[in-house]
């Protein structure tokens, strides 16, 4: 066998430097500077690879553009309005903040909403005399796929209404964890610097991005849980 390939053999199977580096940070961006600096080799070529990634899901769902609604206990002769602070919302969360404001208010809880999993549609029931609000400014109706209109017990078949869209209550489709050392990647056919992408779907609250196969998440089911990323995510860089 020809003596460079069997140097060149030799080289690539001869043990190698390796590092491991942990970051942490309360940003979307986090930077990190290492002193002393890393002395990586010339003409080497090396690989990095995301080990293990944690956050948590806190990426507010619900804000000021779509928080409001109103209701009425006495079939619209007064109303009180319901604002949802800025937070990660799922369905069973909205209920249970309307129905906290609801009884500050000395209501009852008459209003309830939940969910119909099977048409991934938002439903809302109501007791004799009250009426709820859509058609107001920065309505809820546009997170839980309701018209902009008033619902009452008697529009509603015996109190009951179902959304008429599906809810749209997560914001976001994708999440990218990027790394600017790296080369190789592409979205959309264009060059990037992204190093991982994955979506918010698992059910537990330590979620294993590395495995397609787990069921997904309801989007009516969207809660504040912890993101567990473990992945062998490799990508070439070059140390010149």
């Amino acid at each position: 066998m020809d003596k460079t390939l069997l140097q060149q053999i030799a080289t690539n199977t001869d043990p190698k430097q390796g590092f491991s580096f942990i970051v942490s940070g309360n940003d979307s961006q986090i930077l990190t500077r290492f002193n002393p600096p890393l002395q990586l080799k010339e003409h080497k070529t090396y690989e990095m690879a995301l080990v293990n990634l944690e956050t948590y899901y806190s990426i507010p769902n619900i804000h000021a553009g779509n928080n409001s609604f109103r209701y009425s206990p006495d079939d619209g002769a007064n109303w009180f309005p319901i604002a949802l602070s800025t937070g990660s919302y799922g369905i069973n969360n909205i209920s249970e903040e309307i129905q906290r404001q609801m009884q500050i208010n000395k209501h009852k809880a008459k209003i309830i909403l939940d969910a119909n999993r099977a048409t991934l549609r938002a439903t809302l029931t109501l007791a004799r005399h009250y009426q709820v609000d859509f058609n107001v400014d920065n309505s809820l109706s546009t997170v839980l796929g309701f018209k902009c209109q008033v619902y009452t017990y008697q529009i509603a078949t015996n109190g009951y209404a179902e959304g008429e869209h599906i809810v749209n209550i997560i914001s976001i489709e994708s999440i990218l964890v990027d790394c600017d050392i790296i080369h190789g990647s592409y979205v959309n056919w264009y060059p990037t610097i992204h190093h991982l992408q994955f979506l918010p779907w698992c059910r537990s609250r330590r979620e294993d991005y590395s495995n397609p196969k787990k069921s997904g998440v309801l989007a009516s089911d969207l809660e504040n849980h912890q993101s567990d990323a473990n992945q062998s995510h490799r990508s070439r860089w070059s140390s010149h």
